[in-house]
């Protein structure tokens, strides 16, 4: 798992998970999707970079595909962030911290319960300013809340909330810039101000953003064998990004405004039926409406002035069966998962530019996906073999299918295509996990394979396209990322 930040703190935020790209990577919190509808793939990638660690009691990692269950974006792992669940003595904690380049630091956290513990609570509050930063213009500022509550209705029903925000503002600097004559192939080694000039000081681009992400869920057990959970979510996303004339490199004649809004509201119901001690089977259904806005404008071109509306509805249905055999030493799973999507027709301005104007405009392809694992145990020799191959996917994001803008060279451009299909991907892996000398040295290896059967990809267009566009989103062939991932742990002495 490799985490990539392009820049000081406010920037460019990226998860990698066995060697791919930052957009297969599914972030969710409890276990419920966190995505923006108005970034460029609709993932998580637009709210990383802001998100602080406020009010988590543990965050989970899943290495390889987990569409089956979690969906859209879960081609290369999953990052699950587990709120604090409170409950116990009321509690608390508060930490300051200061550094250099006018860098400060501070979180609160509270917990606790109440009612004997039918009522429990937690809440977090975190904040981030970096008033001078590298190049001492690089102001960063966060302030994030996340906190939950639950309440026992009886003693086979709860009620949880949950609420999760941020509030950022931060300036940009201009891409790093290339330098010299470089040779036309070949490695070439990043030497600063000799073959690129590090990112340079773009004193008025900035972006402002906000995310409000809460959810509202009922569990319940009214059979011994049966427990079931209703949730409902909604995660509102705003990014206003500004740049003007001054600055280095190509900068706009007048001050530009862009303006990225997404919505998403999710509605999720599952149930779990365990005929055994040794078989759960998993089911559900899940409903998404998702909504992007985009709106541009020039002061220096009043004619540039553009935006798209678009909205689609999904329905998914997914079902999970685990089965314990040999006395539990051998777990088998396997997993199903299909998605359908309905769209409505989409607002373009101007009318007069908009490429899709008179064209059929359909529904994306319906997504399916499915995986299967099995772990054996080998209780004399604390082996453990275990295997697993999955297929991952992810839909084509609204930008990617009607993301347009306007260029000073080409006017209004439009970069969608709205005939784009899913992503799709098949991933494998297998490894052994051993325990030696009474449990205290603990060693696992693992090797995968992932191949990206179809990508979404921009790139420059080559022959006709009907859409008339010179570079856009397009389906072409992926790639494969494989690797050997070992893990030793010792414990020489109990302490």
């Amino acid at each position: 798992v490799r985490v990539q930040t392009l820049g000081g703190p406010g920037q460019e935020t990226s998860i990698h998970i066995r060697g791919m790209r930052d957009i297969d990577t599914a972030v969710v919190v409890d276990g419920m999707r966190l995505r923006d509808a108005a970034i460029l793939h609709g993932d998580a990638t637009g709210l990383i970079e802001d998100l602080l660690f406020v009010n988590a009691g543990r965050v989970e990692v899943l290495n390889g595909a987990g569409s089956s269950l979690y969906g859209t974006s879960a081609i290369g792992g999953v990052v699950n962030i587990v709120t604090d669940e409170g409950g116990g003595r009321t509690r608390g904690s508060l930490l300051t911290e200061g550094g250099s380049l006018g860098s400060m630091r501070g979180r609160a956290q509270v917990a606790g319960g109440a009612l004997h513990d039918r009522l429990q609570y937690s809440a977090g509050l975190a904040y981030v300013n970096v008033l001078e930063g590298v190049d001492g213009d690089d102001p960063f500022r966060d302030t994030s809340a996340q906190g939950g509550v639950s309440y026992r209705l009886s003693s086979t029903m709860l009620l949880r909330a949950r609420l999760f925000g941020g509030d950022v503002f931060a300036k940009n600097n201009s891409s790093p810039l290339q330098m010299g004559v470089l040779p036309a192939s070949g490695i070439v080694n990043a030497v600063p101000f000799v073959t690129f000039l590090p990112g340079p000081d773009d004193p008025d681009s900035t972006r402002a953003g906000r995310f409000l992400n809460g959810a509202l869920s009922l569990e319940g057990q009214p059979l011994a064998k049966l427990n079931y959970s209703l949730l409902y979510q909604t995660l509102v996303s705003s990014r206003r990004y500004g740049d003007g004339p001054a600055g280095t490199g190509f900068q706009p004649f007048g001050n530009q405004r862009s303006v990225y809004d997404g919505r998403i509201q999710t509605v999720n119901a599952q149930l779990h039926y365990q005929p055994s001690a040794a078989h759960l089977i998993t089911g559900g259904y899940e409903f998404e409406n998702e909504n992007y806005a985009f709106d541009f404008a020039d002061a220096s071109d009043v004619g540039a002035a553009s935006g798209v509306n678009a909205t689609q509805k999904s329905n998914a249905l997914f079902l999970q069966d685990q089965t314990r055999w040999f006395g539990g030493r051998l777990l088998v799973a396997g997993g199903f998962r299909a998605q359908y999507f309905a769209l409505d027709r989409p607002v373009l301005l101007p009318l007069a530019s908009a490429p899709y104007q008179g064209v059929a405009i359909t529904s994306p392809p319906a997504a399916y996906t499915g995986d299967g694992s099995a772990a054996y145990f080998v209780r004399r020799t604390n082996t453990k073999l275990r295997g697993h191959v999955g297929r991952g996917y992810r839909a084509p994001s609204l930008y990617e299918r009607f993301g347009s803008g306007f260029d000073s060279f080409f006017g209004y451009s439009a970069y969608g295509d709205p005939r784009l299909a899913p992503e799709h991907s098949i991933a494998f892996d297998a490894g052994i996990d051993q325990t030696f000398a009474e449990g205290r040295v603990r060693a696992s290896a693992t090797y995968f394979y992932t191949t990206l059967q179809q990508v979404i990809t921009f790139a420059t267009l080559t022959g006709s396209d009907p859409f008339g566009r010179f570079f856009g989103y397009y389906n072409s062939q992926g790639g494969i990322s494989r690797g050997v991932e070992t893990h030793v742990a010792v414990a020489p002495v109990a302490a």
